[in-house]
């Protein structure tokens, strides 16, 4: 698809902030964070004299984050400013995006290559994008340097005009020293707004009951399993297989952050372990008294430690609840209703599939790698999609890619706002989507062996920032 055409001013407002840092070096990412409010002024000042703009999405160009993105690429082949600069402009243009842009400076180029290959919606263009390695240059002017009659021209070394217009006079304010690469404020720290949390303990008893009873009637009760798919996804996996493992639900799941609803849910894939036919209150018991209560981040003397996924759920939760990340258990406990309540009692953690299907040898032993079929994930869809329309959650949390693809079975529209949040419909009910890795999965984005993991602090800390800034504004 074309690149389209940025709002009025907004081509002259990015090149100005462009050329305000292109002569800087830009080559870390605190080098870039030292460099955007000089940008950002630059930018500003040509705004307050521009043709003013409608409502948009992008605070100069009007545009969408990836078509944002897409149009600079080509509008660099005029200015060729370096990537570091490109860095920097996405920042000025997106101060609320989730992803932390100066860390993840490399991604100019990394979505440059996409763009170029057609997977960054957009058709790939005609002749590629390139980067640029120019020497530094000291502040020019809003207009652009003339390239003759092809402005697809890639040589890096096109002459300016010999006598440029005179520069643009901008009033930079000085560069504050850089921001910390996590913006989380604890709840007693700081003079941001205070974190209040209240809970409905009423309203989510009624929503338990509602799932115990479709449960009841549709899937398993203390009697027999009695779903209508249990034949055809028993049959189409030849391996171990559990039926019948329900969600946890904790009695403060009703939670308000400021008076605003902030219902949280977790979803994994699969149990991934036996036994059949673990009924809700169980699973309650499990995941709040022998997890939350019984276990402890790492392991004191006294307790034993959490396996991964759990701890790193508990740091996911800490976060959401406005914590710091970390392995007191005294920053796991929240105050509510006068009494001090665990972060387990105040969340869902449920599973896509209400069935595990495991590999398991002759003996029977089985592995606890999920090895669900597409018919099961197909067949339980039915059954995720009316558990989310009981609990009506605010925030959902897939902890993994693999379970997000899942859901799209049941997600009816999704509006991306950031690379791992989404804004989606399932039914009749809006929420937040976050996708992360699985805590526990064995690589460099693992975020569930401690509470120092670059994945956790760089990717899940600034998602749950952007969570609570777009449930604030709802």
């Amino acid at each position: 698809m074309p690149i389209p055409m940025a709002a009025s001013g907004g081509r002259e407002a990015i090149y100005a902030a462009g050329l305000a840092v292109n002569h800087l070096d830009l080559s870390s990412p605190e080098r870039i964070r030292r460099a955007i409010p000089a940008a950002l002024a630059a930018a500003m000042a040509v705004k307050s004299w521009l043709v003013s703009r409608g409502r948009n999405t992008g605070d100069f160009t009007g545009l969408p984050t990836a078509i944002y993105q897409n149009w600079l690429y080509e509008q660099n082949r005029e200015w060729q400013f370096t990537d570091g600069t490109l860095c920097v402009l996405w920042c000025v243009e997106l101060p609320n995006a989730m992803c932390d842009y100066p860390v993840k400076h490399h991604y100019i180029a990394s979505t440059r290559t996409a763009y170029n290959a057609g997977r960054h919606q957009a058709d790939a263009p005609a002749v590629p994008c390139i980067g640029y390695d120019r020497p530094k240059q000291p502040l020019g002017s809003l207009h652009s340097p003339a390239l003759g009659t092809d402005r697809h021209r890639q040589d890096a070394s096109v002459a300016r005009p010999e006598t440029p217009p005179p520069p643009l006079r901008l009033s930079i304010p000085p560069v504050p020293s850089p921001p910390p690469s996590i913006r989380v404020q604890p709840q007693s720290e700081g003079s941001h707004r205070a974190m209040v949390f209240t809970s409905d303990p009423a309203a989510t008893a009624h929503r338990i009951d509602a799932l115990d009873r479709y449960m009841a009637e549709t899937v398993v009760d203390s009697a027999s399993f009695r779903c209508a798919a249990y034949q055809a996804c028993r049959a189409s996996h030849p391996g171990k297989f559990f039926e019948g493992q329900l969600h946890h639900v904790g009695a403060h799941y009703d939670l308000a952050l400021n008076g605003r609803p902030f219902r949280i849910v977790v979803v994994g894939q699969e149990y991934g372990n036996g036994p059949a036919r673990v009924s809700r209150e169980t699973r309650s018991h499990d995941v709040i008294i022998l997890t939350g209560q019984r276990r402890r981040f790492t392991t004191d003397g006294q307790y034993p430690a959490r396996n991964p996924h759990m701890r790193g759920t508990t740091s996911l939760l800490r976060l959401l609840f406005g914590r710091l990340p970390g392995t007191d258990y005294t920053g796991e406990l929240l105050a509510l209703g006068g009494s001090s309540v665990h972060v387990f009692e105040a969340f869902a953690l449920t599973n896509f599939l209400l069935c595990s299907a495991i590999d398991a040898d002759e003996s029977g032993v089985g592995s606890k790698r999920g090895k669900s079929t597409a018919t099961m994930q197909r067949q339980c869809a039915c059954h995720f999609a009316a558990a989310m329309k009981i609990l009506e959650p605010t925030v959902v949390v897939a902890q993994g890619k693999g379970v997000r693809k899942w859901m799209s079975i049941v997600i009816d529209h999704a509006m991306p706002i950031s690379e791992n949040l989404e804004r989606v419909r399932i039914g009749d009910h809006g929420c937040l989507v976050a996708t992360f890795t699985h805590p526990s999965v064995p690589s460099a984005m693992n975020w569930g062996t401690d509470a120092r993991r670059p994945y956790l602090l760089e990717v899940v800390a600034p998602t749950v920032n952007a969570i609570q800034r777009q449930v604030a504004s709802a």
